[in-house]
């Protein structure tokens, strides 16, 4: 097996899969960054009444729950991405520890 081309495959995964994983955390980040803005945003709507009320109107107001549910699918989307991330990681960790077996095995020889 050529563990020097699928060690440079690897790297290439590993580059195409950063570049997204980087971009979904930072989706994520803004997402759960925007929470407060959300809530202060619907609080806003229901102005003559208790800050109290407010916000548990707020809290339970769809585009609220909207908004939750996309940072829970940003989130997902995060994790699965480190996921696959760190599979290739361990990938190319194999492959590079193979290389130095085989290495050391032609030494012995």
């Amino acid at each position: 097996m050529d563990f020097l081309s699928k060690m440079a495959e690897v790297c290439e995964l590993i580059e195409q899969l950063g570049v997204c994983y980087a971009e979904a955390k930072g989706t994520s980040w803004h997402m759960q960054e925007m929470k407060r803005v959300m809530l202060a945003h619907e609080m806003a709507l229901y102005d003559g009444i208790p800050v109290s009320q407010r916000e548990i109107k707020a809290l339970i107001s769809e585009s609220y729950k909207l908004h939750l549910d996309g940072t829970r699918q940003a989130i997902q989307k995060e994790h699965e991405l480190k996921a696959k991330l760190d599979r290739y990681h361990a990938q190319f960790e194999t492959y590079r520890s193979i290389c130095s077996l085989e290495k050391a095995k032609m030494n012995l020889l």
